[in-house]
């Protein structure tokens, strides 16, 4: 029975749904929520704490949950992070940042690249994972080691305690403050201070522990190298997995960010062979030194992403990726080549940084992934790695994996564990405590090294630590958390089985659709950052797990019955399915894909012959569409749609064969011409022989396709094909689509059969080629969207829009605008939500300089301009206006 909730509005859910989509997380475990609260100020947090007081219930935070140890997931009551923890403000031009717990780490170095700096964490989740997270795992990752972490690059820390206090460390007089409002608190923190400084032999263990990696328990060394209690609570609560209060903000001294790095992939012919060069890289001052055992390079040889040079799989090999920065790698060696070039170095570490998911991916159905994180002394990896392998062999786990972190001795090993009897929990406990065997005992490493002690290391806090330390750690969680409110049984528990329990269930997912690769997901969350109905409704890491959990309780009708009633709106009309996901997804699972089989799967008979009959007679849904748009005040008048001047004679050769996509023949009215009549402009202007297709009856099909309507979509797609070998005779042109979206959807089709697809990118650069900007514009505001992404003309879009502008903005927020076609016109809330964190850093910008954002896709501007106020237009009327002879 849940007691009088503290709020009765959208900040709180009992909803069994809300309670079972975030029941799950990168982890290992699952908990299914009682609560669900989605805080937004500090004083949301306060009440709540309140309310956990009052009615013994126990509370846990959720960042991005891309935690990897379980401390995310809540047993009783969640809490969330709403809109309005993502501030970010950089002080002492770039060496201290100030950010909210909301924002992700790969957004912070965004703003900060402008002064060439970055903050020191950079774990593999960065993309996904926000500072919360970060700080509170004191979470590292391949540069950052022991100097760079959250803990060692700390300034100062506003937080909340258990209790209710807030304290705020960057204020001169914050220990009178602790002091006035929580004395207990004050004096127990000197009292710890002293005597732990008091007992030498502890201080030698603590100050050895953390000469390496360690996120085993409590920031002991926050004792030895802090002196007054607040800041000495600041270093405990990094690491410290929401067990001691709630980060509210948290200042960091930042790190420069390389000029010039170097990198290269360098294969060997055995592990060994790889161990034994790691001292020459690291002693040389490389600044990461990466290894990956030969599964970690099966892992993604396969996947159709990864360039051919990087496909080297053979049994027994491994591989170093190894960086400097700002420094020249040791002599030039024998087949090792080193690489400057970005896009060739983000290619490298994308694969690295996607190891976990794609060593998941290729799981066996139904199993568990487990991934340990651990550090020994860097000159005792090699012997690490050789007694983890043969443990591996000893226990059965003959797919384990290892790849890390070589240059600080830390590496993350991966087992695929099947958890469905007695006897598989019993052998994985056994292999564990083998582990810790391993790692503490005969290395005095660290079980946990950046991961967070989570539930999975909890019960061997004290195994590695001892007694003494172990005994500190208790108290210090009894001081700060006296009734055990704040996340029990994370960090510290005294059940010697929490590892082993609540493992997660992954049942097998049967595809919706040829390519629905969903089965492969690990949960990991890197796909909730770009997906437009993350902040409204479900993200494409929660879609899948309402699919689990349908299958986990399928034999309960009434269960199954509420996850249909809530996906019709939470997981089906809120899903833009622009493939976004994919793009960050390592294994590139495209959840959109999955939506669409399911709505495939829930169309009807009357319906397939009415799309099918639509998309046959095209004309008529181009006529009505026409029709309302011209009376539509938001759209403008409909284009002029007269046939081109610049149709050619059937026997002329063809430079261009232009398609004005469905909305461009719609909504795609300039100031004072429609996006056709610009497309003729521009190729009369740059001697381009652009002819176009006559009628206005084609359609690329994406619209019956992403309603689940197969058979109409290849109708469509088959009519304009016909109309387009019909009209080329022979020829192979380059076929313009102005609507991006609508390029990527021909681009395989029409590539099988000679042609190349252009998008108004890539005609932009055959008309600046014959015609070079005469004028430049004050600020332009990029939005290359989702199609961009899919075409892989991002790059060259924002490169255009360098040539035709003073100053370009390169948004780190809102890569697709959430319209999905129709999706967004249907329930504007999914664009308003999708771009909120867009417009508010707009309204940042100085006022004064004239601003027009720019887009390659017509459906994309109607909601950003209402979004951000901005005027936002296509890229070819950016083109047409720089390129005209009075700029007008």
């Amino acid at each position: 029975m849940i007691p009088a909730l503290p709020f009765d509005d959208d900040r709180v859910s009992v909803r069994l749904t809300d309670r079972l989509a975030f029941a799950h997380d990168a982890s290992l475990y699952r908990y299914v929520p009682n609560v669900v609260f989605t805080a937004h100020t500090t004083d949301d947090i306060q009440r709540i704490f309140a309310w956990c007081r009052d009615h013994q219930r126990s509370v846990t935070f959720r960042a991005g949950g891309t935690s990897l140890s379980g401390q995310a997931l809540a047993k009783d009551t969640l809490v969330r992070l709403g809109n309005n923890w993502n501030n970010v403000d950089i002080l002492d031009d770039g060496a201290l940042v100030r950010m909210g717990p909301g924002i992700t780490g790969a957004r912070v170095n965004a703003k900060l690249r402008a002064y060439g700096r970055k903050i020191g964490p950079d774990p593999a989740s960065i993309l996904a994972a926000q500072i919360g997270g970060i700080v509170a795992n004191n979470a590292s990752g391949m540069c950052c080691g022991t100097a760079m972490n959250s803990y060692a690059t700390l300034h100062s820390m506003v937080f909340v305690l258990a209790n209710g206090v807030r304290i705020d460390t960057s204020d001169p007089h914050c220990d009178v403050m602790l002091q006035d409002l929580s004395p207990d608190i004050s004096h127990g923190l000197i009292s710890l201070r002293n005597e732990l400084r008091s007992n030498p032999e502890l201080v030698d263990r603590i100050r050895r522990k953390y000469a390496i990696k360690n996120t085993v328990g409590y920031s002991l060394h926050a004792f030895l190298d802090e002196d007054e209690p607040t800041k000495i609570l600041a270093r405990l609560l990094v690491g410290s997995e929401g067990t001691l209060g709630f980060i509210e903000s948290v200042t960091l001294r930042t790190v420069a960010d390389a000029r010039i790095a170097r990198t290269a992939f360098i294969v060997y012919d055995s592990i060994e062979d790889a161990c034994a060069d790691i001292p020459r890289w690291r002693d040389s001052g490389a600044a990461a030194v990466e290894i990956l055992d030969d599964v970690s390079l099966r892992s993604f040889a396969t996947l159709p992403s990864t360039p051919e040079k990087y496909r080297v799989y053979r049994p027994d090999i491994a591989a170093l990726i190894v960086e400097y920065h700002d420094m020249e790698p040791p002599l030039p060696l024998n087949n090792v080549e080193w690489t400057e070039d970005e896009s060739e170095r983000a290619t490298i570490w994308k694969l690295r940084k996607g190891l976990m998911p794609t060593i998941g991916a290729i799981r066996p159905a139904g199993s568990t992934m487990i991934n340990e994180d651990i550090a020994v002394p860097p000159e005792s990896l090699a012997g690490l790695i050789r007694d983890v392998r043969t443990t591996f062999r000893q226990f059965g786990y003959d797919d384990g994996v290892i790849f890390g972190h070589a240059k600080d001795g830390n590496i993350h090993f991966v087992v695929n564990v099947s958890m469905n009897r007695a006897a598989d929990i019993d052998r994985y406990a056994r292999f564990m405590e083998r582990i810790v065997e391993i790692v503490v005992d005969d290395y005095r490493g660290s079980l946990k090294a950046e991961h967070g002690t989570g539930r999975n290391m909890a019960p061997f806090v004290e195994r590695e630590w001892g007694s003494a330390a172990t005994d500190i750690m208790w108290r210090v969680k009894r001081l700060l958390d006296p009734m055990g409110i704040l996340n029990p049984d994370v960090v510290l528990s005294s059940d010697p089985t929490m590892h082993v329990q609540n493992i997660k269930p992954i049942p097998t997912l049967q595809p919706t659709h040829h390519n629905d690769t969903t089965d492969r997901c690990i949960e990991c969350g890197f796909c909730e950052t770009v997906c437009p109905s993350t902040n409204l409704a479900l993200s494409p890491r929660r879609r899948i797990v309402l699919r689990r959990e349908r299958e986990i309780h399928r034999s309960e009708p009434s269960i199954v019955q509420q996850i249909d009633d809530a996906w019709a709106y939470d997981g089906d009309a809120t899903c833009a399915a622009d493939s976004m996901c994919s793009f960050v997804c390592p294994v590139g699972i495209d959840t959109g894909v999955m939506v669409k089989g399911i709505r495939a799967q829930r169309t009807n008979n009357t319906m397939q012959r009415i799309t099918k009959y639509v998309a046959s007679h095209m004309q008529i849904a181009d006529a009505a569409a026409s029709l309302v748009t011209t009376f539509h005040k938001k759209w403008g008048r409909s284009p002029n749609l007269r046939r081109s001047t610049s149709q050619r004679d059937e026997a002329e050769l063809i430079d261009v064969l232009y398609i004005p996509s469905c909305p461009s023949r719609w909504f795609g009215q300039g100031p004072t011409c429609s996006l056709p009549e610009i497309v003729e402009r521009l190729s009369i202007r740059a001697g381009i022989h652009c002819s176009r297709l006559p009628s206005t009856s084609y359609c690329c099909g994406q619209p019956f396709e992403s309603k689940g309507y197969t058979e109409a979509a290849t109708m469509a797609r088959r009519a304009m094909l016909a109309a387009i070998h019909l009209r080329t005779k022979g020829q192979r042109p380059d076929i313009l689509i102005d609507t991006s979206t609508c390029a990527a959807s021909l681009q395989n089709d029409l590539e099988q059969e000679g042609y190349r697809v252009i998008d108004q990118t890539q005609f932009a650069l055959r008309i600046l080629t014959q015609c070079p900007p005469r004028h430049t514009l004050p600020r332009l505001v990029s939005h290359a969207g989702c199609g961009s992404h899919k075409l892989g003309t991002t790059t060259e879009f924002v490169r255009i829009l360098k040539m035709c502008a003073d100053q370009v903005i390169v948004p780190s927020t809102s890569p697709c605008c959430g319209m999905g076609g129709d999706v967004g016109i249907r329930h504007p809330e999914l664009p308003t939500s999708a771009l909120r964190e867009l417009a508010h850093d707009i309204v940042l910008l100085d006022q004064s300089v004239p601003t027009l954002g720019v887009v390659p896709n017509t459906m994309c501007a109607s909601a950003l301009r209402e979004a951000t106020g901005v005027n936002y237009v296509s890229l070819l009327q950016i083109v047409e206006l720089v390129t005209s002879d009075d700029g007008k």
